[in-house]
């Protein structure tokens, strides 16, 4: 009987999805902690992207893709741009 062998390459790609994963948690939680500078309904929203962004990465995860870590940057700049934007153009302060 024969293992199955685990190529060097599947466990690059884990571990890197496992890295995204945890920034994407990061992620995540910057949104959650957003209603004390934005309205509850902005949040509302940021954490439905999130979740839509949660599925991405697993869909990437499990495809073994390299595009994981992509998902958590387009989750960061998305707070960005909701929270300066939203900043400059309606006026929001913590």
């Amino acid at each position: 009987m024969t293992s199955p062998t685990v190529s060097r390459r599947n466990v690059a790609v884990l571990g890197l999805a496992a890295l995204a994963a945890v920034a994407h948690l990061g992620v995540g939680f910057l949104y959650a902690v957003s209603g004390l500078a934005v309205p509850i309904y902005v949040v509302a929203g940021m954490l439905l992207w999130w979740a839509a962004l949660t599925v991405v990465l697993l869909r990437l995860v499990q495809r073994r893709s390299w595009w994981t870590p992509v998902v958590p940057v387009v989750g960061i700049a998305t707070w960005f741009v909701v929270l300066f934007g939203g900043s400059a153009v309606f006026g929001w302060t913590a």
